[in-house]
């Protein structure tokens, strides 16, 4: 009988907090594809930052970071897109990513907190990764509710020919240089 990953991961698990905290910088630079309309649409990236797993069992880790800018109502109403990255290599991948059919690697947001955790139902060593990710919300000339917005941008996101999976198309072609990543 095959195992299923767990719907919720408890907090209350002994966890060693992960640093650095990192505040997120707000873009304010203009689309260079006119598609893409910031007056709509406010985005901000978080730095790569490396994971140091709290290893609970051979089959289970994981990390917490701050994020105190992100409140349950910028969960609730924004897009998030999650990425991770070997460290031993550029190759990015987007969250949650099956590593095999027996394991699981994922980021979870709850307010002022981001998760990463790996699961797997034969021991692992804890994946070496840095993470980071893409917040998009509505800009202060949006009208609608956050689903439509949300809706909005994933098919915006579509029309343009960006896969929302691809780290490096995704910053292209929002426009995000590294200037807003935070330390730099």
């Amino acid at each position: 009988m095959k195992k299923s990953l767990p719907k919720f991961i408890s907090l209350s698990l002994a966890i060693v907090l992960c640093t650095p905290s990192f505040n997120i910088k707000k873009s304010t630079k203009t689309a260079t594809k006119p598609a893409f309309d910031h007056r709509m649409h406010q985005v901000s990236i978080s730095p790569w930052t490396t994971v140091s797993w709290s290893t609970v069992s051979s089959n289970y880790g994981n990390c917490l970071f701050p994020v105190p800018e992100l409140t349950e109502t910028i969960i609730e109403k924004a897009v998030i897109l999650r990425f991770a990255k070997w460290e031993s290599t550029e190759s990015f991948f987007a969250l949650p990513l099956a590593l095999d059919d027996e394991a699981m690697l994922s980021m979870v947001f709850t307010a002022g907190v981001a998760e990463l955790y790996y699961f797997s139902e034969e021991p692992i060593a804890p994946p070496s990764i840095q993470f980071s990710y893409v917040l998009v919300e509505a800009g202060e000339d949006w009208v609608g509710d956050s689903q439509k917005f949300k809706e909005s941008f994933y098919q915006e996101m579509g029309r343009a020919g960006v896969d929302v999976k691809d780290y490096e198309g995704v910053v292209e072609y929002l426009s995000i240089g590294e200037e807003y990543v935070v330390g730099r």
